[in-house]
């Protein structure tokens, strides 16, 4: 009975603070995304809303940085196909950055983005913006090597209550020496707002709970 008690305290707890964190997430968020361009947040020009469906744009898959777990009885080191991707994250490129801006035409010119030279590929030193995705089952999913042109994407920016782990900022780094990841946005694929009463009840209730679990452990039987 006491671990029950226990247990009531810490799941009220958890939910109260997912309930503070949508709460913070959707604070001046609209129900429908808002539309925007990724040269105009490569400019600096970052909406008080934070729900966005950014617009087409380039991804590098070389530079895929993803969590994964290990399945049982597979050795550490190189991850298993069969590991399952917790989440992935990915920087994104405007056509308008420099050596990015010539990968449509080299795109034509050799029938796709995978054909291109690597010789011929696009250096590029900085981005605005970094995607957190959950698209990515398993490792065997992760696409290889290789410049993609990808539709609109829409989620939230979650700065407000995430940053990348120090591991996964180091990663980030080694292709990107020069960006200031302080600075990027981070944006959650899919991720939409909670409404203000969904938010509220996860705070009122997860308290709740914590309260009943606190003082059901101060309760003693009257003999």
């Amino acid at each position: 009975m006491f671990r029950l008690k226990l247990v009531m305290v810490f799941l009220g707890g958890i939910v109260a603070f997912l309930g503070f964190q949508e709460r913070t997430l959707s604070e001046g968020a609209t129900q429908e995304p808002l539309a925007v361009t990724l040269e105009d947040l490569e400019s600096g020009q970052v909406p008080t809303n934070p729900h966005l469906e950014v617009g087409e744009h380039w991804r590098t898959n070389a530079e895929i940085v993803f969590r994964y777990e290990q399945p049982a009885g597979e050795p550490e080191g190189q991850p298993s196909p069969k590991a399952k991707v917790d989440y992935a994250y990915y920087p994104i490129f405007s056509d308008s950055l420099p050596g990015v801006n010539n990968l449509a035409n080299l795109t034509k010119l050799y029938g796709g983005a995978d054909k291109i030279p690597e010789s011929q590929l696009p250096e590029v030193g900085d981005f605005a913006v970094i995607v957190k995705t959950k698209r990515f089952k398993t490792v065997a999913q992760i696409p290889t090597p290789g410049w993609e042109r990808l539709p609109p994407v829409r989620g939230l920016v979650i700065n407000r209550i995430e940053s990348l782990r120090s591991d996964e900022a180091a990663l980030v780094q080694q292709g990107f020496p020069a960006v200031d990841l302080t600075k990027v946005l981070i944006l959650e694929e899919g991720r939409e707002p909670a409404s203000a009463t969904r938010a509220m009840s996860m705070m009122g209730g997860g308290a709740g709970l914590s309260l009943l679990g606190v003082g059901s452990l101060f309760v003693r039987r009257r003999s």
